[in-house]
């Protein structure tokens, strides 16, 4: 069967888009904070993978990259190298309090889960984060409700007949100015508690009608 997108959720595309916008600046605010870092400490420059590194594992992925560049000193200088990169850790700080707080947003705000790595962020090699077109479009089939198969086109299509048939209904009662009753179980006589597969028009709840200006 044809595959439709019978749903598309909008505003969580929309948020997810700010959501990404607003990483972007943190990885741009993340490369100025380690260049002061840099500049403290005569680290090596990052490549992609070490960004990513520290957008997954915050402080504690700079921990392991000032260890691993100590142990690479003569041993004399350890200690100095050492403590030259633990003081000025501290200008990273900020960003990684600002990546935690939008990592946990992004876990709550319908962000696709792919996304809540940010190993999957759109990072090109020149350590640019880009949302672009290209990307924004390659995010919308996370948002969309599709149906394909011949048994899902099937109730797509009883199910619109409901929508109208409950549309039409309350819409000429609201013509009419005549009271009905709000809810399938009051219409039907069903149950929440009893579930039933058919079901019956339960006309005592509707017939005869009442004027919405009828008072007992």
């Amino acid at each position: 069967m044809e595959r439709l997108v019978i749903n598309f959720n909008q505003q969580g595309f929309e948020n997810s888009i700010r959501r990404m916008n607003r990483a972007a600046k943190l990885v741009d605010g993340l490369l100025q904070a380690y260049k002061k870092f840099q500049d403290a400490t005569e680290m090596k420059d990052l490549d992609i993978d070490g960004l990513k590194s520290i957008l997954r594992g915050r402080r504690g992925a700079v921990e392991l990259m000032i260890d691993n560049y100590v142990l690479e000193q003569k041993k004399p200088l350890q200690k100095y190298y050492a403590d030259a990169c633990y003081t000025a850790l501290p200008h990273l700080d900020p960003v990684f309090f600002e990546l935690r707080i939008l990592q946990e947003q992004a876990n709550r705000d319908g962000l696709p889960s792919h996304l809540h790595d940010a190993g999957n962020w759109p990072i090109n090699e020149k350590l640019e984060m880009v949302v672009d077109e290209s990307f924004q479009e390659g995010l919308k089939p996370h948002f969309e409700l599709v149906i394909e198969s011949e048994t899902d086109h099937g109730l797509w299509e009883r199910l619109k007949a409901l929508e109208v048939a409950h549309n039409e209904f309350f819409r000429y009662a609201k013509q009419m100015e005549v009271s009905v009753p709000n809810g399938f179980n009051a219409l039907f006589g069903t149950s929440q508690t009893f579930p039933q597969v058919e079901v019956k028009a339960f006309p005592g709840n509707v017939l005869p009608s009442r004027s919405i200006h009828w008072r007992p």
